[in-house]
């Protein structure tokens, strides 16, 4: 997209001579019930007392970009908390370290890069506190850090607070900071909801709220220690609740795992070993769901609130204390090794099953084969001493029969608890999935590949992969701190490059995997406010200057193309032929690179604000103050198609995707309008995406899904296909790059110095071909379809009529409007057949070459009638069976046949041989099976309700479902080969080319893929987005499995990519591989219309 100065990202400055800070935008709506966050700061190394500290305050508040601090409501021997109101007035909390805190800057410097690399973190899980903003005042020696806000207490202000919260107990002084507040009436009497404080109000929480929040924080210490971070304090009054979510917060003690630093923590949470270590922050964790569980103070450890119940002590408590005994053992070696074992333990006691008894289980395993040493030095020893052969003789053999007992004894109960553990990752593993937030699927499948070391080829596991794999995923796997001279950042088109601007105008172009430097860029000048590809080569980099002027620079030669010190921002097409420039006033140029020459696009109407390449040669314009949105030829200047924004409303942002043939449209409001580049009067669909103005929508190279940016902080991986928000992100980082291949992500904003990388999963295993969501909403579809020969092509059946698609990247090739087609299919490479409401058509094709198709509109047959639809795969023959009882055959030639079967018939197959055809006659309750030359009854099947029948390729047997089961019969004996039970079925049944699968329905809505020789199951196909489906058709080699949902879209699994990423895992089902694919080229499709019929 292509924006107006004025909605640029918000430019760093400066303040107090040399200050570096990172403005952003609270949402408004986000924290409505919150007020602020009050830490219990780090005791204090000097003599002064925790109160006076406190009450120490600077004659002046420390200044903060964009927030107005109020008054001071925390503090420690390193850092304050103040109060602050941002630019929107939602209050928050600001905490200030200042130099002065420090002995010399090095320690300063670490808690500031420490910072750092915990931002970006903080906001990827919802278990650790969000950091909002961060910056810093080098001249007034100064740090800051705006955090998100606490759920209220509730709690009056005459209430004892818990003797751990010196700070706390401090507001009930009407002198302190409570009093000030009064002063203010936005300001209310909060307290904010710390374990600490839920620990004093409740006494102990009840075992289903520990469960609840310390699987969440266990989670959060794992994705903390897996960014390569620590904590090292971790109690109570450090734990924050956030909407009913526990945090992690106090983390300006988050520093590296191999960071060698002072001796820091709480007394009592520090285990023997000292802090610093992952396992450190698990024993800590440990002792704070000791006393959140008990009531305890952690110095009582290990003792238990018994009571009167000591004698038979409660079932819950004993679980619970095995997982805090395992976790505060004194020993590192009796401890869990990381967060993802207390972790794996607490889910399985969140699922009802024992912790205890695997524990038991453990122990016993040790000791067993503690016992099996003992005895083989027993009989070494004795055997040494006296010599004696018989003696000798019995004490190895009782001491083997020992051995080899307690080997037998250890090793069940290790099956025992790997199984128990394999319990615990699948509960996991389904939690990962289930989530809405980006990083899911790799989440969900790292627990996967845990889980299938203990059981290779689980069925259950496969299953929980597959849909794992079905949706389009991002998670952080780097994170790039930069400089503290930094001013602005960015990425080249391939991430390979990271360009760093200081305030004197110079780009450092820097090699992102090492930091190396390679070249500068520029002159000494004013501030690099913004730096950015510009089109999809790579080839550009745009520069914006705070004076207002935009520079273009050919990375490839390291030349300046175009410098303008009015330009807004440029534009590149595809081709790189074409250069288009947004200019203040909203003036647009274009310059033909290729010919040199410039020339301006006029349009009537408000000024434009927003450009963006929809094809080569065509660009998308939109105003900021009307809604309307026009299509011109840079070419020609021809003003194309006009439409108008959802519901009227002025766009806020214009972006496109020629690859996925969208153009998407933001608004103020959060709306995201997907439109068809071919039809885009009026919007395929319309996403809730955000609560906030929407900024930005940057696509995937393929462009059937993308990320969206908005004022309201956060990101949504949005699927364009199916029109709906996908996972979110809980940060905005503004600018987002995708490198060319798609696999991997670059992100980065002016609000802070961090440049973040991402790997990305696309639909590779399983593509959604959308299409446009009527108003009525009774109208459903696409309904049937098929794949072309070669299958590279696939047409889908609708109520809007006729789809092509390419098969290898899901893209929309053609779009034939027409009244709603119940099935289509190819008739070989010169045909197409669609059947429906308005009769029987043809659609011939005419192939000019291998990439270059005509279709030419529709050819009736056959007017009127209801028509349903099936072809062959070896004969040039297409069967169609209307509810008045009669077969139509057609041939490609032109040949016709019928056969009147005098009754409604469901379920009609063709079999790929064209010799016969099947169906369900409901007056015989019955399958039915005819010659197609001269409709003589060959077979009859006992069916009392039949949704659908399918030959197998060799023609041998035919498979039939109902309700609720699949069968499978011998045609030359009629003998049932298998049964299998399916619950609630469905109406769909396919026949895999190899004869190997069948395709099926589980509950309408899972597609099962079965082995065909015996009606094992092998997989189900389970999209997280799933509706009812109509049919599943495969391709001619059996590698793609296309499902005809009822929700306006298809899903088309690539099984050979989906078998490659199981294999990965161990996870594939037990059938010969697929050969390699073939080379795809997707052909240029025109239309041309025939005479009516």
């Amino acid at each position: 997209m292509l924006s107006h100065p004025a909605q640029q990202e918000s430019r760093l400055s400066s303040f107090g001579g040399g200050s570096r800070h990172c403005p952003s935008l609270g949402a408004k709506a986000r924290l409505a019930k919150r007020r602020v966050v009050c830490f219990d700061l780090r005791v204090p190394s000097s003599p002064q007392s925790p109160d006076a500290a406190f009450s120490a305050r600077p004659a002046a508040p420390p200044r903060v970009p964009d927030h107005e601090l109020i008054h001071r409501i925390g503090g420690g021997s390193y850092g304050e908390v103040w109060l602050a109101r941002n630019a929107v007035g939602t209050l928050r909390a600001v905490k200030v370290v200042r130099r002065a805190s420090f002995k010399n800057d090095r320690p300063y410097e670490r808690e500031f890069s420490g910072m750092l690399k915990f931002e970006p973190v903080s906001r990827s899980h919802e278990g650790l506190m969000d950091i909002l903003q961060l910056g810093r005042n080098d001249a007034e020696g100064y740090f800051y850090y705006v955090m998100e806000l606490a759920d209220d207490a509730k709690v009056s202000v005459d209430e004892p607070l818990p003797e751990s919260d010196p700070h706390e107990r401090r507001r009930r002084d009407p002198s302190s900071t409570l009093a000030e507040a009064a002063l203010d009436p936005a300001v209310p009497r909060y307290r904010p909801l710390t374990l600490s404080v839920a620990k004093a109000i409740q006494g102990q929480l009840p075992l289903a709220d520990c469960l609840r929040h310390f699987t969440v924080l266990t989670s959060a210490l794992e994705a903390l220690h897996r960014a390569g971070l620590i904590h090292r304090d971790i109690k109570p009054s450090n734990i924050i609740i956030v909407g009913g979510v526990a945090k992690l917060a106090d983390i300006g003690l988050v520093t590296d795992v191999d960071d060698t630093r002072s001796f820091v923590g709480t007394d009592g949470f520090i285990p023997p070993e000292g802090p610093g270590t992952p396992q450190a922050d698990v024993y800590s964790l440990g002792k704070v769901l000791y006393e959140v569980a008990t009531g305890k103070d952690r110095k009582e450890y290990p003792s238990l609130p018994l009571g009167e119940d000591a004698k038979n002590p409660p079932r819950d408590l004993l679980e619970l204390n095995a997982i805090i005994s395992r976790a505060c053992a004194s020993d590192p070696k009796d401890r869990y090794a990381n967060a993802v074992e207390i972790h794996a333990d607490l889910a399985l006691l969140k699922s009802g099953r024992s912790v205890r008894s695997l524990h038991a289980f453990d122990s016993r395993l040790r000791a067993a084969k503690r016992v099996g040493v003992i005895s083989a030095v027993i009989a070494v020893v004795a055997m040494a001493a006296l010599g004696l052969a018989g003696w000798t003789a019995r004490i190895e053999r009782e001491s083997r029969e020992r051995t080899e007992a307690a080997l037998q004894r250890a090793e069940a109960a290790e099956r025992d608890a790997r199984g128990s553990l394999y319990d615990s990752l699948v509960v996991r593993a389904v939690a990962e999935r289930r989530s809405d937030l980006m990083g899911r699927g790799f989440s969900a499948l790292d627990v996967i590949a845990a889980a299938s070391k203990i059981r290779p080829h689980a069925f259950e596991l496969r299953n929980a992969a597959i849909s794992a794999l079905a949706l389009p995923d991002a998670r952080q796997i780097r994170t790039h701190a930069l400089p503290s001279w930094a001013a602005a950042q960015g990425f080249s088109q391939d991430l390979a490059t990271l360009f760093v601007s200081a305030t004197n105008g110079l780009i450092h172009a820097l090699r992102s995997s090492d930091g190396q430097e390679l070249y500068t860029l520029g002159h000494p000048g004013p501030a690099v406010v913004s730096m950015a590809p510009a089109g999809t080569s790579g080839r550009w980099l745009q520069v914006g200057y705070a004076e207002g002027r935009y520079d273009l620079w050919d990375l490839s030669n390291r030349r300046l193309l175009a410098s303008n010190q009015v330009a807004a921002s440029f534009r590149f097409s595809r081709d790189d032929r074409w250069l288009v420039t947004l200019l203040p006033g909203g003036r647009v140029t274009a310059w033909d690179l290729l010919r040199n020459q410039v020339k301006e696009i006029k349009i009537e109407g408000k000024p434009v604000f927003y450009v963006d390449f929809v094809d080569s040669h065509r660009v998308a314009i939109a105003s900021r103050q009307d809604s309307r949105v026009s299509v011109v030829d840079v070419e020609t200047g021809e003003v194309g198609d006009l439409l108008k924004t959802h519901n009227d409303e002025p766009p806020s942002s214009l972006d496109a995707s020629v690859e996925g043939g969208t153009l998407a449209l933001g608004s103020t409001s959060g709306l995201l309008a997907l439109h068809e580049l071919g039809r885009p009067s009026r919007p395929r669909s319309v996403v809730p995406a955000h609560i906030g103005n929407l900024s930005r929508t940057t696509f995937h190279p393929d462009g059937d899904w993308g990320l969206t940016a908005s004022w309201d902080r956060t990101t949504k991986l949005v699927g364009t296909s199916e029109g709906q928000v996908i996972s979110q992100l809980r940060s905005g980082h503004g600018v987002y790059v995708f490198a060319p291949e798609g696999r991997r992500l670059g992100a980065y904003s002016s609000e802070n110095a961090t440049l973040t990388v991402f790997e990305c999963r696309g639909r590779e295993v399983c593509r959604v071909l959308g299409e446009s969501i009527p108003a009525d909403r009774s109208q459903v579809g696409p309904w049937n379809g098929g794949f072309s020969p070669d299958g590279r092509l696939l047409v889908v059946a609708s109520y809007d009529g006729l789809r092509l698609y390419e098969t290898e990247r899901g893209r929309e090739l053609a779009h034939f409007s027409s009244r709603g087609w119940f099935a289509a299919e190819f008739l070989g490479e010169s045909n197409i057949y669609s059947a429906g409401l308005s009769g029987l058509a043809r659609w011939p094709l005419s192939w000019r070459g291998p990439d270059d198709l005509t279709v030419v509109q529709a050819k009736y047959e056959v007017t009127g009638g209801q028509w349903h639809l099936r072809s062959s795969d070896q004969a040039d023959l297409v069967v169609s069976a209307t509810i008045d009882g009669r077969f139509l055959m057609l041939g490609g030639q032109g040949q016709r046949s019928q056969i009147a079967h005098g009754s409604n018939l469901r379920g009609v197959s063709l079999s790929p041989d064209g010799r016969f055809v099947a169906g369900w006659v409901g007056a015989k309750s019955r399958v039915v099976v005819w010659k197609t030359a001269n409709g003589e009854v060959v077979r009859e099947f006992p069916a009392d309700v039949n949704n659908a029948t399918a030959f197998d390729p060799a023609g041998g047997r035919i498979a039939m479902n109902d309700h609720d089961t699949v069968v499978v019969w011998d045609m030359a004996s009629g003998r049932e080969l298998w049964r299998r039970t399916l619950p609630t079925g469905g109406p769909a049944l396919a026949w895999s080319p190899d004869g190997r699968m069948i395709a099926a329905l589980r509950d309408g809505s899972i597609p099962m893929l079965i082995d065909a020789s015996n009606g094992a199951l092998l997989a189900h196909l389970e999209h997280p987005d799933s509706f009812p489906y109509n049919n599943l058709v495969f391709d001619p080699e059996g590698a793609r499995l296309a499902c005809f949902s009822t929700g306006h879209r298809t899903h088309l699994w690539n099984l050979r990519a989906l078998r490659r990423e199981l294999a990965g895992l161990d996870l594939d089902w037990d059938l010969p591989p697929f050969p390699p694919a073939r080379l795809a080229v997707t052909p240029r499709v025109e239309t041309r219309t025939s005479a009516p019929p």
